[in-house]
């Protein structure tokens, strides 16, 4: 494995993933009409992620696993890096689609 090529795909991952935290922040404050911002000073224990932060992992790693599977496909499966990303990337996506699931669920109960 080439390390420029190993760089090269973890900055394609932290594009995918910056580019679904920052969309999915712009649509949580619209919702709720404030920033998504804790008070870090005030936080003494460690609480649960909350729904928008499920849909974002979920969301990343379902974009992830789409991104990576049309590039093994273009490259006929034959770099190494890609095939370990969507490999890892279609395990968390199951796993992803479970917790989104429930995420979602939750997000329907708070408006209703």
């Amino acid at each position: 494995m080439k390390p420029k090529r190993l760089i090269i795909e973890l900055i394609v991952l932290a594009i995918i993933y910056t580019a679904v935290f920052f969309c999915y922040s712009v649509v949580y404050a619209q919702i709720y009409n404030s920033p998504d911002i804790a008070n870090v000073y005030k936080t003494y224990s460690i609480t649960p992620p909350s729904p928008p932060q499920i849909l974002v992992f979920s969301t990343f790693c379902l974009i992830s696993t789409v991104v990576y599977f049309i590039r093994s496909v273009v490259n006929r499966y034959k770099s190494n890096i890609v095939n370990v990303v969507l490999l890892v990337g279609n395990v968390f996506s199951v796993t992803a689609l479970l917790g989104g699931y429930q995420a979602v669920i939750e997000l329907e109960k708070a408006f209703i």
